[in-house]
């Protein structure tokens, strides 16, 4: 009687392991189980009911691991290996055997002839970084035109101040984050 739910004929034929699939669909299998094993204790005037409630979620559960592994399954579409053969009702889908391709040796790389000139010996000069404080950073940012901030753009500036407060004066800039966001808007203040 259970292996006539889809879901479940599913299940068994692609020996799929349910702890294995998603904790959403882990649930709704649990759900459905649930309710099955409430069958026998079902009255016979609700029996009906329950029946084609558990028929109909063994649909959609069915529905839902098609899409997952539809998702997590390569396409390979007919463009791309035409050699798959399209399968009817009374015969398996097979690959068409091709020869294995004749193996070709391999062209030596030529070495080089030429030695490869050394480095001068003088030092190279010290790349320096310039540190920008938060008040340089946020000019920066107005001049590039920022009138929003992110917490994403704050730390790839490498903004020091901590965005932790509702309003955050940094010089000449105020910042105001705006209400359910963590976007902070930018304004001048009058320093």
């Amino acid at each position: 009687m259970t292996e006539d739910y889809p879901h479940l004929v599913f299940l068994s034929e692609n020996h799929i392991d349910i702890e294995k699939l998603p904790r959403l669909l882990q649930k709704r299998i649990r759900g459905f189980e649930e309710l099955l094993e409430d069958l026998p204790h079902t009255t016979a005037e609700d029996r009906p009911d329950l029946i084609n409630r558990l028929d109909a979620l063994s649909l959609e559960i069915e529905e839902d691991l098609e899409e997952h592994f539809d998702e997590h399954l390569p396409r390979v579409s007919e463009e791309e290996s035409p050699e798959l053969l399209m399968a009817t009702d009374d015969s398996p889908l097979t690959v068409q055997e091709q020869e294995p391709l004749p193996e070709s040796p391999i062209p030596p790389v030529p070495e080089q002839t030429a030695p490869i000139a050394p480095l001068p010996d003088e030092p190279a000069e010290p790349v320096i970084e310039k540190i920008l404080g938060d008040e340089d950073i946020m000019r920066d940012l107005w001049k590039e035109g920022y009138r929003q901030l992110v917490p994403g753009t704050a730390v790839a500036k490498r903004l020091k101040t901590p965005l932790s407060e509702r309003r955050i004066f940094i010089g000449g800039f105020c910042l105001q984050r705006r209400k359910y966001s963590s976007c902070y808007d930018i304004s001048l203040t009058g320093e």
